[in-house]
């Protein structure tokens, strides 16, 4: 069912690579590593944005990939997509909010950096599921979160009543400033947590942190910035 989405994404990722310049420095294949990386070059946490800086500093073009022909494929969240000896990742999610798009580019840059595109093959994600049991998966998750918290264990979780998403809002971001973690990351992981549908909290919690801005037209602007 996306294997339209696939065949186009993959066209589009090979005509940008033919602009892209040659990777500035190696590939950690830790995902800690690449968040000290990060945190030393003076970000507050690693966010959507520095995370799509670092993607190209190694190399690795990202593209938004949405316009897709109506009613007759299937969108996926995302894909990495081998060229050559290199890779880019290809995200076809219409998120608007960069803490959605946050964990699906360092779970795409975590199939590439864990060798999951050895064999040649594109790695589709039709939908990301932090619970899936697949071994690639699993391991491109606890990558993700490695790179965006440090840990590939964390969960944040209620400790007392159920807040509101203004209280949610102010927790994360004070919680995001002492522990060095994008606080639209806590509210996602955090409502991951909550038993029930807490989506709803979260999402206008969401609406109240400070966004660095439209996902799709910031991955434009890296791809203005740094092809050829």
């Amino acid at each position: 069912s996306v294997a339209l989405a696939r065949q186009l994404g993959e066209q589009v990722a090979k005509f940008v690579m033919l602009g892209a310049a040659s990777p500035s420095g190696p590939r950690p294949a830790d995902a800690r590593a690449i968040r000290t990386a990060i945190l030393e070059k003076g970000a507050s946490w690693v966010g959507f944005g520095n995370l799509l800086d670092y993607c190209w500093y190694l190399g690795i073009p990202v593209l938004h990939v949405s316009e897709l022909p109506s009613g007759t494929t299937k969108k996926m969240d995302g894909m990495a997509v081998p060229i050559g000896d290199r890779s880019a990742i290809v995200l076809t999610s219409g998120r608007r909010n960069p803490a959605w798009m946050l964990f699906l580019l360092a779970h795409e840059l975590g199939h590439i950096c864990s060798g999951h595109l050895a064999d040649g093959s594109t790695f589709v994600d039709a939908d990301i599921d932090a619970a899936s049991t697949d071994p690639k998966e699993r391991e491109a998750n606890d990558f993700a979160l490695a790179l965006i918290t440090g840990n590939a264990a964390t969960r944040i979780v209620p400790k007392a009543r159920w807040p509101n998403a203004a209280d949610l809002a102010f927790g994360a971001q004070n919680l995001g400033r002492q522990i060095s973690v994008d606080p639209g990351h806590i509210v996602l992981n955090y409502a991951h947590s909550m038993p029930g549908n807490f989506w709803g909290v979260a999402n206008a919690a969401l609406k109240l942190i400070p966004s660095e801005g439209d996902p799709a037209a910031m991955i434009r602007d890296r791809m203005s910035a740094n092809l050829d």
